[in-house]
């Protein structure tokens, strides 16, 4: 002021005699004459020390919000709330959200938000802007895809639009908080990708499989499940609510809803195998099944948080067995009255008819012969008709010609050539000959004994629709060489005195027998061989599933493919009948084959020993055999078919918690293997009957099988050791176990 200049606001800083720190603001400006000289000066003093306090204060806060703002690790940016919604202030990354297009700017801040996105984005984030400005409401997003170049991985953001005031309430800005989820976003995705796949497997899975949470509220139910039980099964909301599935033990006793394999598995923790039952479907069908359950665990705590179960129908399967087991025992009983009947020809031919109605379930049986030399037809037997129909039937015999007559050329050839016919009665040309007995569909099948036809066997379901299957052939053809045979004992009978040719027939009639019973083997092995094709088919589908799915799947159902392995053994148990047969027939011709070679029969009894540990996962078998090779001269396939028969027997006859021991002795000249269990014993005289061909114990059921045996394991085990010049033999009495044991020589050096 005294240099005679004017100055505004000049800041200044001072400490009072109060050690305050003052700042004021000074404004002054200098004093002139007349002459304008300077006469003084005029100096103003504003104390704004408050209100620079409050300014420092507001940089502090604004300093601070933009630390946040550049350090917070989701997206901020604040847009102007003009027409072109410019971008007043961002952090990095929120970069990452507007993409590439940032990039042609240098600097996002001022661009207008048109500018920030492609045209798309941009016109549905310009809409979203419009709207909080104009309702001055927030509005939040959940899922946002972020602008990024092409061919780049797709992000996503859950962000929130925000409106800003300043200190009168006017509308200051738009404030975008945008927090990525991609990983979120991509897990969900690989969840729902994950169950996706899951409930394709289960879709296609022919098991029914069906999942439950901790409390037994079944969840989920995959088609084949609904097949079984029926579609309108329930999803039942607890345990208790399984009463509603109906079900029966083995023994005939209901299953409670406490004892269904699912209660038992969240119950205990445990996984429940193989609970086979009788169940009624909500179809009212029953039907057999094995039912299988296992726990869900949570993977982190380990706490059960649901189950699975899987429940595989077995009615075909145990039909199959009860069927193969009765067309055995029924071609047996045929075999021995076709040997042993004094009868004359027309009763045995009845017998066969009777029991070939029985085993094949058909309603009518004829047995018409054939004389070789005139081709005279001759009615033998018939079974199924009613009085009246086999009283007609009879006549119709009686003026029966010669066989063929009037019969279709061509399919007389194929016949009299050994083809059975089937018959079709409701399709031209037949549907318009006579049809006195009401046939819809009749199979034909030739007698024949070294091409020659004997006779004709028949069969039909009366008015009934009817396939004849590939089983009905094989066991409807083994029953006509039966029956051709039996007929060529009667020529022969004829043709003889009666002591030679009776004789002669009994030989020629068990060699025949024994040939027979080869050829009922290999064709009932057929259609086991298609179902176990089926269920290896079937496993290997199941194989086929990604890794990823797969591993998933089974965690959830961890012994699921364990039911299909079930259903395999018990194939390959029908399958070790036959073979027991095949074994027996070549043991009564004296052409079973052993090929004695050097052999370790401690490897072999090892062998056998892992063997039935991994198919009985749940049994003890303690083995004793030294480890040092064991010489013996024998067959060593037939050697683990003779361990393997011991072995499973102790399996099946002992109680299952129960240990078997495995035992391997080595003397001077002998090697000895003993099996022993502690199973329920045998008295002196069932010790007697157990080495002879289908000698089975009726009074000691399988207490860990329902198969039921032929009764031939032990008979061939004897027959094959002692062809290796060893014996066989067992110590037991009753309630105290038993010790099958053999013996073979040693082979020294």
């Amino acid at each position: 002021a005294r240099r005679g200049e004017t100055f505004t606001e000049m800041a200044t800083v001072f400490t009072n005699p109060a050690g305050e720190e003052r700042f004021l603001l000074t404004s002054g400006a200098p004093i002139r004459d007349e002459d304008q000289a300077i006469k003084g000066a005029v100096v103003v003093f504003q104390d704004v020390t408050q209100l620079y306090q409050l300014q420092r204060e507001a940089n502090d806060q604004r300093k601070f919000a933009e630390a946040i703002i550049d350090s917070t690790p989701f997206g901020l940016a604040v847009f102007a709330p003009t027409d072109d919604f410019r971008c007043l202030r961002h952090n990095v990354p929120f970069l990452r959200l507007v993409g590439a297009n940032w990039r042609t700017h240098g600097n996002i801040n001022e661009v207008p938000l048109a500018d920030l996105f492609d045209a798309e984005s941009a016109a549905r984030t310009r809409a979203v802007f419009e709207q909080v400005r104009a309702t001055g409401e927030p509005f939040f997003l959940a899922e946002y895809p972020a602008v990024l170049p092409p061919d780049t991985a797709p992000r996503w953001y859950e962000w929130s639009l925000t409106p800003l005031h300043d200190s009168v309430g006017a509308l200051s800005g738009l404030m975008v908080a945008a927090v990525e989820i991609t990983e979120q976003v991509r897990a969900r995705e690989a969840k729902e990708r994950e169950a996706a796949r899951l409930q394709a497997v289960l879709n296609v899975l022919p098991t029914g499989v069906a999942i439950a949470d901790a409390d037994g509220r079944i969840m989920e139910m995959n088609p084949a499940f609904l097949r079984l039980w029926g579609a309108s099964a329930p999803k039942s909301a607890n345990i208790a609510e399984y009463a509603a599935y109906q079900a029966w033990k083995p023994d005939g006793h209901p299953l409670s809803p406490e004892e269904w394999a699912m209660s038992i598995t969240l119950r205990t923790g445990e996984a429940v195998l193989d609970q086979e039952l009788e169940i009624l479907t909500f179809d009212g069908v029953r039907k057999r099944v094995l039912n299988s359950a296992a726990p869900i665990r949570d993977f982190t705590s380990g706490m059960i948080i649901g189950g699975t179960v899987a429940i595989r129908d077995i009615t075909g399967l145990k039909q199959l067995e009860k069927r193969t087991q009765a067309s055995l025992d029924a071609l047996l009983r045929m075999t021995q009255q076709a040997v042993l009947s004094a009868e004359d020809l027309a009763d045995v031919a009845h017998g066969i008819a009777q029991v070939t109605r029985e085993v094949l379930g058909c309603q009518r049986v004829g047995v018409v012969a054939v004389d070789v030399a005139t081709g005279q037809q001759k009615g033998l037997a018939v079974v199924g008709l009613t009085t009246t129909e086999e009283a007609h039937w009879w006549e119709l015999q009686k003026a029966a010609g010669r066989f063929g007559e009037g019969a279709d050329p061509e399919l007389l050839a194929r016949f009299v050539n050994g083809e059975p016919l089937v018959i079709d009665m409701t399709q031209a040309p037949n549907a318009d000959q006579p049809n006195e007995f009401g046939i819809t569909q009749a199979l034909f099948i030739p007698l024949m004994l070294d091409n020659t036809l004997l006779g004709v066997l028949s069969l039909d379901y009366a008015g009934m629709q009817h396939v004849f299957t590939e089983q009905e052939f094989a066991l409807a053809r083994g029953v006509a060489d039966l029956a051709a045979l039996v007929m060529e004992r009667e020529r022969l009978q004829r043709a003889h005195a009666e002591s030679q040719a009776r004789a002669y027939s009994l030989q020629v009639t068990n060699t025949r027998m024994n040939t027979f019973l080869g050829i009922a083997s290999h064709e009932l092995r057929t259609p086991i061989t298609s179902v176990k094709t089926s269920v290896q088919m079937t496993e290997r589908g199941l194989r086929k599933v990604t890794p990823d799915t797969y591993t998933t799947f089974v965690q959830q159902t961890p012994r699921l493919l364990n039911l299909l392995s079930v259903a395999d053994r018990e194939i390959d148990k029908l399958n070790r009948f036959i073979g027991d047969l095949l074994d027996v027939t070549h043991i009564q011709s004296g052409t079973i084959e052993i090929t004695p070679a050097p052999t370790n029969l401690g490897e072999i009894v090892r062998e056998v020993a892992r063997t039935q540990e991994m198919q009985w996962p749940q049994r003890i078998i303690r083995l004793d055999a030294p480890l040092d090779p064991v010489p013996v001269l024998g067959d060593a396939d037939r050697l683990g078919q003779v361990v393997t028969n011991l072995l499973t027997n102790a399996l099946k006859y002992a109680p299952a918690e129960r240990p078997i021991d495995v035992r391997l002795r080595v003397g001077d000249d002998l090697a000895r293997v003993e099996i022993v269990d502690q199973g329920p014993g045998l008295t002196s005289e069932q010790r007697g009957e157990l080495f002879q061909a289908f000698g089975r114990i009726e009074a000691i059921a399988p207490l860990n099988s329902s198969s039921v045996g032929l009764g031939l394991g032990l008979f061939i085990c004897k027959t094959i050791i002692e062809m290796m010049g060893g014996s066989i033999g067992v110590e037991s009495e009753r309630g105290h176990g038993a010790t099958f044991w053999f013996d073979l020589p040693l082979l020294h050096a």
